[in-house]
């Protein structure tokens, strides 16, 4: 909006201003005796100049011409006449008379009513800048004939203030009708464009990959050369800064003037919003153009500053704060992992927070490329997608999303989530958010089980068995099986199976582990046959086979096994890493009654699995040491992103010796998890 003060009356500013609007007194004229007078100038710049006004609700500025007779050797049958040399952008007002004069009905002052008149020029609103025209003012004597009697060209000039009013993305002269009412949307600086842990509004100077600044347009069309132009904050100074590009390398004063005698007035600037609105509007830029002291020329905009705010809800800790949600890995989402054709990971969310001060037309939506690594859902079910810069949300409303993590991310951060506001058609950048796609959920198996058809003990368990063994030996049913088995599905053997699921994220999950998931399992039966009488002759002399005799094996005794004890101690659990010592003991449900339990050989390991996803949450790190018994193998498994399995650790070895705990020191391993 633009408004023009006068510190002068027009009566005043008439007499005082120096220059000549209109000379009759040329050397043709007084010849012939034609009245002399002039009309006055407006000294502005030493030229004359009409401003245009920026809109229809503007309220116009008239610029006085004082037209001035001179007092000696005027006619008394003459006559004057105005008009217009060529064009109409420009109305003439007699002051004090409400309707403008019609210039192309030749207005006329007869010689009777000659004398000083006060006339105002007002330029039309669709006047173009730059473009002059120019007033004559024609002497008709009472001989007859027209002669030009004095003439003056005016300027039309248009001071400018300008912001994007009408949401289309572009700043043009559309945008002039809603200035003042509508205004411009700024949106609150609170995120992190460069990655420093700093927020963008608390960081005086440059900002890498700054978006969220708002351009405004400055202009005096043409440049007069002299006066003074200022901008000015006149309400909501504390709330926003001004800077001279889109990245914040100069802060401009909000009071910043330009002398155009030696200035170059801007032609862009750029608001950075430092706090939200406390009401729609509450923000007046003016700029003031200021030729001389009996004169200001001014032209107004309104800002309204948004906190439009996309948040990420992690399960376990809740709203992710502000300044960690643009840097680094940003918000964490699991890898969904199904059980029972279920996802059972906890589910990391978006938050939409409703703002009351869009437009109640406005709407928002998300834009973000998942490249098939994480599907967003508008339901807690997970059954209704959102589509990017597709599926649109009530801005007055809040709006929980889910988040699915189903691959993981390529880089740290790499999924950026963006929120856009659509207003009037157009669709404007708001706040954003980074997250990394994880695994959360690492299941680790451990596993004894004979990896042969049939195997002999390592020696008898009893002085009984050595009597026995003088007519046949024991030979214990194995699994029959190799190693590299990348599996826990319930179709893999073994003789006993130890399970935990190691959780060591913070922000996904509320413990180290998930112990409703602790697992003790045994196989179903444990059978001995005769030796003698189940395998083939030729195999009499071998420790283990895979095969049986053509008659079948003649069982010896059989029975459950049993898982006799077993502990999960959690060693350390810091963000993102954790260490848990896990141990298990079984027996074997086929021993003969007379065996007492407490010389059964058991089955036994006591193992450290320690799991690192702090230096790299994209390619964690696991490593497993401990010990075990003389069982004949052994293998610690653990479960990818993927749902495959990964062997950590593998033993198969048939060792002759003593009962009782084998100290042997498993290999470490530092095993990058690769997500296929």
């Amino acid at each position: 909006m633009k408004n023009i003060k006068r510190n002068l009356s027009s009566r005043t500013l008439g007499f005082m201003l120096i220059g000549s609007l209109m000379m009759f007194a040329v050397p043709s004229f007084a010849q012939n005796h034609n009245p002399e007078f002039e009309i006055s100038d407006v000294h502005l710049g030493g030229s004359d100049y009409v401003f245009i006004p920026p809109d229809a609700e503007a309220t116009p500025f008239r610029t006085a011409v004082p037209l001035q007779y001179r007092d000696d050797n005027i006619p008394e049958n003459g006559s004057t006449t105005l008009s217009w040399e060529s064009g109409d952008k420009i109305n003439v007002y007699q002051t004090g008379v409400t309707s403008a004069l019609d210039l192309t009905q030749s207005p006329t002052w007869s010689d009777a009513d000659q004398g000083d008149k006060s006339l105002e020029l007002e330029a039309h609103l669709d006047a173009g800048e730059g473009d002059s025209q120019t007033l004559q003012a024609i002497y008709t004597n009472p001989d007859g004939g027209d002669s030009p009697v004095g003439e003056r060209e005016f300027t039309l000039v248009k001071l400018d203030l300008d912001v994007d009013a009408n949401y289309d993305g572009t700043i043009d002269d559309d945008d002039e009708a809603d200035e003042a009412s509508a205004g411009g949307l700024v949106f609150l600086n609170d995120d992190d464009d460069d990655q420093d842990g700093t927020p963008d509004k608390d960081q005086d100077g440059a900002v890498a990959g700054e978006d969220d600044l708002i351009e405004i347009k400055l202009s005096l069309d043409p440049d007069l050369g002299e006066g003074e132009v200022r901008l000015e904050v006149v309400s909501g100074s504390d709330n926003i800064k001004v800077w001279d590009d889109s990245t914040k390398t100069t802060e401009i004063d909000l009071s910043e003037t330009w002398d155009l005698s030696s200035d170059t007035l801007p032609s862009s600037l750029f608001v950075e919003a430092i706090a939200e609105s406390s009401s729609p509007r509450d923000v007046e830029l003016i700029l003031t153009y200021q030729p001389d002291d009996t004169l200001e020329i001014t032209d107004s905009i309104v800002l309204t500053l948004l906190k439009v705010d996309l948040d990420i809800v992690h399960p376990a800790t809740g709203e992710l704060d502000e300044a960690k949600e643009d840097v680094n890995d940003g918000g964490y989402v699991s890898i969904k992992r199904e059980v029972e054709e279920e996802d059972v990971v906890p589910v990391t969310q978006l938050k939409l927070h409703a703002n009351s001060s869009l437009p109640s037309t406005a709407k928002f939506r998300l834009k973000f490329a998942d490249g098939g690594r994480y599907k967003i859902y508008s339901d807690e079910t997970r059954q209704t997608l959102v589509e990017s810069e597709v599926t649109e949300f009530d801005v007055g409303n809040p709006t929980t999303l889910y988040f699915q993590g189903l691959s993981k991310s390529q880089s740290r951060g790499g999924e950026e989530i963006m929120m856009q506001i659509g207003i009037g058609g157009s669709w404007y950048d708001g706040d954003s958010v980074k997250s990394t796609v994880v695994q959360s959920e690492f299941p680790v198996v451990i596993r004894a089980f004979i990896p042969y058809l049939w195997s002999q003990p390592e020696q008898p368990a009893s002085f009984l068995d050595v009597i026995a063994g003088i007519w046949y030996t024991v030979i214990a049913e194995g699994d029959n099986r190799k190693a590299l088995l990348r599996s826990d599905s319930i179709g893999v053997s073994y003789r006993m199976r130890q399970r935990i699921v190691l959780t060591p994220y913070y922000d996904l999950h509320s413990s180290s582990d998930l112990s409703a998931d602790r697992e003790e399992t045994v196989a179903d039966l444990s059978t001995h046959h005769v030796k003698q009488l189940s395998v083939p002759l030729l195999d009499l002399l071998d420790k283990h086979g895979d095969s049986w005799d053509s008659n079948g094996p003649t069982v010896h005794e059989e029975g459950p096994p049993t898982f006799t004890s077993s502990s999960y101690l959690k060693d350390s659990h810091v963000d993102k890493t954790v260490s848990f010592n896990i141990v298990g003991s079984g027996e074997d449900g086929a021993m003969p009654w007379y065996i007492p339990g407490a010389v059964t050989p058991n089955i036994d390991w006591d193992v450290d699995v320690s799991l690192d996803a702090f230096a790299d949450p994209l390619n964690p790190r696991i490593a497993v040491i401990g010990t075990r018994d003389k069982f004949p193998a052994y293998e610690i498994i653990f479960e990818q992103s993927n749902g495959s399995y990964e062997q950590l650790y593998f033993s198969l070895r048939h060792i002759l010796g003593s009962l009782g705990l084998l100290h042997l020191v498993f290999q470490r391993i530092s095993l990058q998890i690769l997500l296929l």
